[in-house]
């Protein structure tokens, strides 16, 4: 990557505004915000549902977006939790129920329930005791959800449990209810990011479809627009969080810049849609998952870029050392975030993600084609072969988690520790270019 990419404006202008919402922005209920409707009595609010909901042995929790409270405008968003309702995603429904301010106690080492919503903007939650649903969801939307929902229905109908949701994990972050035990496998094993919808799955599905445009024949510039439709479909069913729709922009910029001949850059398209998701979400600059998609992105195409492998390798030999250069990277810029997350250092991950990465990959790929094998009622041939996959995955996770340094605790890093240690980071992905490092 030549030197003169940090040069650009755009970089400096996403630097500086990061840099004023660190050490300036919080945080913080607006003046019509829900927060400020909290009583001991029972309120009735309207509002859009805007997440998919997680599923919870007693409750169906998700977002809602607030449009009014006991008839008055109101804005802001409330997590509601659901006893006996099922809510839908993009459906607008009227909620009766007491607020409340979620609970959060701030100590080292402690989930902060209420940090982490506020993150989110959201300040506010609602136990709903009576919901009704006022307008349904647009008929596409409708589609989106119902294809996620049947996905999601077919690998809990063919597969065991927890085997089926690892498929919904790596296919569409859907992970369900997995035993304590294998989800903390994952984490020590430093694979529990592939059991989130990521942009690396966008990318996936872009490649795919070009792919399968190709063996069809069809022409490039259409190939293009089909392959950004459907994955601007998967980043929908998928959640449409923050580093998917981050990836998809990107996709979207790259196709852009071929049909206007010219090279957009990936690091341009990351940059583009970084700034927008902070301009229009401040708080995601706090965000762990923000945090870590923007740094591992930025992290793999510096370090691609600046250590380039002998073309004289072998096909095979040059796939596994950028998988390896990519996992070590990643690894290395998203240590500090792991250690004040969880407290542990995953040692085995490094070893762990070269097999597991390109694993999640072909399962992504193996699942959604016996999901349409199913709805062609062929599933049969891909069934036997999807299910060894699935248990040769789980069996790999919890045999890297088994190791002693799989997972050694390690205590939090401060300001300073962090600051030196990206510093020295930049050097060291940069170091190929002598004269820049120097």
């Amino acid at each position: 990557m030549h030197p003169d990419i940090y040069k650009r404006p755009l970089l400096w202008c996403l630097a500086a505004l990061i840099l004023w919402l660190v050490c300036f922005y919080r945080p913080a209920p607006a003046k019509r915000d829900i927060f400020h409707a909290i009583t001991p009595q029972t309120v009735t609010l309207t509002g859009r549902v805007v997440g998919f909901p997680v599923h919870k042995p007693k409750s169906q929790n998700v977002a809602v977006r607030v449009y009014s409270v006991n008839g008055k405008p109101a804005e802001g968003k409330v997590y509601a939790r659901f006893a006996d309702f099922d809510p839908q995603w993009q459906d607008t429904l009227e909620l009766k129920g007491r607020l409340q301010l979620p609970y959060g106690i701030d100590l080292l080492g402690n989930f902060n329930w209420r940090a982490y919503l506020a993150k989110q903007q959201i300040f506010t939650e609602i136990k709903v005791s009576q919901a009704r649903v006022l307008r349904p969801a647009p008929r596409p939307l409708r589609w989106v959800r119902n294809l996620r929902a049947d996905i999601l229905r077919v690998f809990a109908q063919s597969f065991p449990p927890e085997l089926a949701s690892i498929a919904g994990g790596v296919l569409l972050g859907e992970r369900g209810e997995i035993s304590p035990k294998l989800y903390a496998a994952f984490q020590d094993s430093g694979a529990i990011h592939l059991l989130v919808a990521s942009g690396g799955n966008v990318g996936f599905v872009t490649l795919l479809t070009l792919g399968a445009c190709a063996l069809l024949g069809v022409g490039r510039k259409k190939a293009l627009f089909i392959s950004l439709a459907v994955a601007g479909i998967y980043t929908i069913a998928a959640g449409a969080d923050a580093p998917l729709v981050r990836a998809y922009f990107m996709a979207v910029c790259a196709c852009i810049g071929y049909f206007l001949g010219r090279n957009s850059g990936v690091l341009q398209g990351l940059l583009v849609s970084c700034l927008l998701i902070l301009c229009f979400q401040p708080a995601s600059v706090f965000e762990t998952g923000f945090q870590m998609s923007f740094l591992a992105t930025l992290a793999i195409i510096i370090c691609l870029n600046n250590y380039q492998l002998p073309g004289k390798w072998p096909g095979w030999l040059r796939f596994f050392a950028q998988i390896f250069l990519a996992t070590l990277a990643t690894q290395l810029v998203l240590l500090p975030i792991f250690t004040n997350v969880f407290y542990k250092v995953s040692v085995t991950g490094l070893v762990a993600n070269m097999i597991l990465v390109p694993w999640a990959s072909l399962l992504m790929g193996l699942s959604f084609s016996y999901y349409v094998l199913c709805l062609l009622q062929a599933g049969v041939l891909l069934h036997t072969l999807t299910l060894w996959c699935l248990e040769g995955f789980k069996t790999a996770v919890e045999f890297f988690a088994s190791f002693s340094l799989s997972a050694v605790p390690a205590a939090a890093w401060g300001a300073g520790s962090i600051i030196a240690f990206y510093a020295m980071l930049f050097w060291l992905f940069h170091w190929p270019r002598r004269e820049f490092a120097r």
